[in-house]
């Protein structure tokens, strides 16, 4: 709980940064606060902070609850949780939003991989970018040998698997 507390705050002193206010200024920080990259930022920010709330929680197939996850239910959970409807299989929800490239992937972005086998072509896992790393993104998903957890790209298992990203139009 510390350190979801801890990271919270941290987005809080970022994010004000971000707006470009200086805590030590009584300037008002000239910043549109409409703005759709602006507004899709702090509520990947809050998705985020939700699906770590998750990190430990079992693999269950089929879940989509805090009683058990499967790769689907869990981005299904956290997506709903902010009122996104989402499809309830990952081969479904990769048939939505738009194609990103690998490079330009980034925190929000939902990622897809082959099943357990490298020879299929068809989704099998879903997983959400949480930040992008030198090489590649780290991304909090439901593992079915390790339950809610985060993993990074990198990892010759998600590497030999990953198919494509993709990005929702998370706000209008």
């Amino acid at each position: 709980m510390q350190t979801l507390l801890f990271t919270f705050m941290l987005n809080m002193v970022g994010f004000n940064y971000y707006l470009g206010s200086n805590p030590n200024s009584d300037e008002t920080p000239n910043f549109d606060y409409s703005s759709t990259e602006m507004r899709r930022d702090c509520l990947v920010d809050s998705m985020t902070v939700l699906a770590s709330t998750c990190i430990g929680i079992r693999y269950q197939y089929g879940g989509n609850s805090k009683n058990g996850f499967d790769c689907s239910g869990f981005v299904n959970y956290v997506f709903s949780s902010f009122g996104i409807s989402l499809p309830r299989s990952s081969y479904e929800i990769a048939n939505l939003g738009s194609p990103v490239a690998f490079d330009e992937l980034k925190p929000g972005d939902l990622v897809f991989f082959k099943g357990r086998s490298t020879k299929s072509t068809r989704v099998g896992h879903v997983g959400m970018v949480i930040e992008k790393t030198n090489g590649g993104f780290k991304m909090i998903h439901a593992s079915v040998s390790k339950g809610v957890r985060i993993d990074n790209y990198t990892d010759p298992y998600y590497k030999a698997r990953f198919l494509f990203g993709k990005r929702l139009d998370l706000v209008s």
